[in-house]
């Protein structure tokens, strides 16, 4: 069965069609577009993104996926979930590491949430309490979204600090 744009969504709890992931991408498409081209994902791309900059992103991207890994791990019998929660997908601790190589061990006290982070990380953690399902979307624009469009900014921002004389990542 395929879901379309004009169809409703499933019941909580049924089976996620082998589509979601091609509707979910063509769904954010405009809002994945929209991100490019604005705040620090603009600055990133346009190669003006300064090591302090990135590494504050990276603390940024750290909490998001300390939460979502968190609440994915609270429903470890939730069918739709359950691929979601593998190890293999996990980016917390790789985050952490490289938040300590790049910025030292207080990286976690002396580099501050964004307001939009908190904000976030907070309705990560109530849909753990009360619809933990809705989590299969966050988790895939963060995996998939972030691992394919990692690959490019990983490219980036190498050149990048290397340029500005700050060192690779």
């Amino acid at each position: 069965m395929m879901i379309c744009s004009s169809s409703p969504p499933p019941p909580h709890g049924a089976a996620l069609v082998t589509d979601l992931p091609e509707r979910l991408r063509l769904e954010t498409r405009d809002l994945h577009a929209l991100s490019e081209r604005s705040g620090v994902m603009r600055s990133l791309i346009d190669g003006q993104l300064d090591r302090s900059g990135y590494v504050a992103l990276m603390r940024n991207l750290h909490a998001l996926y300390a939460a979502l890994e968190a609440a994915l791990n609270r429903h470890p019998d939730e069918p739709a979930l359950a691929v979601l929660a593998a190890p293999l997908f996990h980016r917390e601790a790789a985050l952490a590491s490289d938040l300590a190589a790049l910025h030292g061990p207080d990286w976690q006290a002396a580099l501050p949430l964004v307001p939009a982070t908190a904000v976030y990380v907070a309705r990560l953690q109530a849909l753990a309490d009360t619809d933990p399902v809705l989590l299969a979307a966050h988790a895939y624009v963060r995996y998939l979204g972030d691992l394919h469009g990692g690959q490019m900014l990983k490219r980036l921002v190498t050149r990048s600090l290397a340029a500005s004389g700050e060192g690779a990542p």
